[in-house]
């Protein structure tokens, strides 16, 4: 359920009925009361900067606006919004390198969004050592960083998980449940490289 109550059943099947008769604006309404806040955060996490998060948050819903037309509801909305939303952070992400630009990264915008990784010792909790983890979870590839916000802190289930990661376009049943079992090894080795990063600093025991 998301905080307003609905599941994404029923919130895909609201935006299918309005797509169905050409009702986009309230489609688009749907699908944003249901899911703009959480992919607002996961913009934030992703980019690690307001201005940068903003910047693709607006490009996601322009987006999401313009494939709606298109869209097959092959997959829920929610899973759809993320995979089109991830590219978006990806394109804000190329474009800043390509321009060269520098953005110094915001600490105390990046910790109030991030939660701690559930997973691990009660101990991680404590803020010093918090602050640390933050570091270490941001200093991970972007598709690590994304698998974490997916699984970790938006509790997704793996199948929604590898479809955000392959992309907006559907996967093929069979190629879904391949992405889903390189997904779930994937997080596995990350949560190994954390750990053992963390021993190497004194952080776990």
């Amino acid at each position: 359920m998301n905080r307003q109550g609905f599941s994404p059943e029923l919130v895909t099947k609201r935006v299918q009925e309005d797509v169905a008769r050409g009702n986009f604006p309230t489609a688009m309404d749907v699908l944003v009361r249901a899911y703009g806040p959480e992919l607002a955060g996961f913009c934030a996490v992703q980019l690690k900067d307001h201005a940068r998060a903003e910047e693709a948050f607006s490009e996601a819903l322009f987006d999401i606006w313009r494939g709606l037309p298109q869209f097959r509801f092959a997959a829920s909305v929610r899973t759809w919004a993320y995979a089109v939303t991830r590219h978006a952070c990806f394109r804000v992400r190329q474009a800043e390198q390509s321009r060269r630009e520098t953005t110094a990264e915001s600490e105390a915008f990046w910790s109030q969004l991030e939660a701690p990784l559930r997973t691990l010792t009660q101990t991680w909790l404590r803020t010093t050592v918090r602050q640390e983890v933050v570091r270490l979870r941001a200093s991970l590839a972007e598709e690590d960083q994304a698998l974490l916000t997916l699984r970790l802190d938006r509790k997704l289930a793996w199948d929604e998980v590898a479809q955000i990661l392959a992309g907006p376009e559907p996967l093929e049943p069979a190629e879904l449940k391949k992405a889903t079992a390189a997904a779930r090894k994937r997080f596995e080795r990350v949560k190994a490289s954390i750990a053992a990063l963390a021993k190497e600093q004194g952080l776990l025991k």
